[in-house]
């Protein structure tokens, strides 16, 4: 078994290896025990159906049935590392992104690498009508939207929270110059159009939304004859809430006007696990860190699996894909994990939410 391995098996089981020298990491190895020998010929035990997108979990129940169930002194040659081995190469393995084939209106195909899983149903209503996309914080809202521009051919064209109508459709200046808005532009030329942080907007400012997606052409500053609305105009709508107002964890998002949401089809957005973990290791290799010691995969994984508890629990915490990329980054600095899940993963949930999550 090599120390990379080593590494991965440490980490599972709860303890710290960052900075640790190779000799290090194989004296705290041995310190783990020895571990019963297999039993020949044993039944199987049934395999949890876990999605292939997540793996949480694997891994740390598989090692663990290896090297924590242990009794007595029993020689250190009785460790049978190579299964140790196969249970790391088969569960630690970063789930791979998922590659999707989309067939345009003109019947041609492209393939979108590493795309979202919930692409083709956003993608189905963006082509429909307007769709809004409603997703937790990171969960690759804006992400999608560059997708379906690029699996439609077309340019991607986004604008934050907007507090006053003239932000979406431009103004004229005291000389008479016309702004134009990246609102503007996709309606009158073609593209896709993203209202990011759409539920902190201004209700007011969104009614000229209104009209804009529901009619066949919209009246701007600069002139008094409408301007056509292009066929491959699609307007998208990225938030945290369903538009009904603030929520315990977005408390700052406001009710939007019924007539705007009543022109948006709704979907869903999750967490992509697959896109998440690409990501955290992006960003560990970015600040030095070297991936083949299963470091920032192993990050990862916490930080879904703290996710997963909280959501059984009903705790009303954020816990994004921003707090794995954010850890990998530092883990690669030289943080230790203790400081990193202080820093990141833990610093909005108290006391008492720790406790539930059995968090120290």
């Amino acid at each position: 078994m090599n120390s990379a391995q080593m590494k991965i098996a440490l980490i599972k089981a709860g303890i710290d290896v960052i900075g640790k020298s190779a000799g290090e990491i194989e004296t705290m190895f041995a310190q783990l025990g020895p571990v019963p020998a297999p039993v020949p010929a044993p039944v199987p035990a049934p395999e949890p159906k876990k999605p292939a997108s997540a793996p949480i979990g694997a891994l740390e129940s598989a090692i663990a049935a290896l090297v924590d169930d242990r009794i007595g002194a029993i020689e250190q040659n009785q460790v049978d590392e190579s299964a140790i081995i196969d249970l790391i190469n088969k569960h630690s393995k970063a789930p791979i992104a998922t590659n999707i084939t989309i067939t345009r209106p003109d019947e041609s195909t492209i393939t979108i690498e590493g795309a979202h899983h919930a692409l083709p149903s956003v993608l189905r209503a963006v082509r429909a009508s307007n769709c809004y996309m409603v997703g937790g914080a990171g969960s690759g809202k804006t992400t999608l939207a560059a997708h379906v521009a690029q699996a439609l051919g077309l340019d991607l064209y986004t604008t934050g929270a907007v507090l006053q109508k003239y932000e979406l459709v431009g103004h004229v200046d005291a000389t008479s110059n016309y702004h134009r808005t990246a609102f503007r532009d996709a309606f009158e030329y073609g593209g896709v159009f993203l209202l990011d942080e759409g539920d902190a907007c201004a209700a007011e400012a969104l009614v000229a939304i209104n009209g804009a997606t529901a009619n066949g052409a919209y009246t701007f500053p600069d002139q008094t004859r409408p301007v056509k609305k292009h066929a491959d105009f699609h307007c998208m709508v990225a938030a945290n809430t369903i538009g009904l107002g603030a929520t315990r964890q977005y408390q700052g998002r406001e009710p939007l006007d019924g007539a705007t949401l009543d022109r948006f089809i709704q979907r869903e957005i999750g967490y992509d696990p697959a896109i998440e973990l690409a990501q955290a290791m992006a960003e560990y290799a970015k600040h030095g860190g070297d991936n083949d010691d299963g470091i920032a995969e192993c990050w990862c994984l916490e930080v879904q699996a703290a996710r997963a508890k909280a959501a059984s629990l009903g705790l009303t915490v954020i816990i994004s894909p921003r707090q794995s990329m954010q850890g990998a980054a530092l883990l690669a600095l030289g943080d230790t994990m203790d400081e990193c899940r202080e820093s990141t993963l833990y610093k909005h949930i108290s006391a008492d939410q720790r406790r539930q999550m059995g968090v120290k």
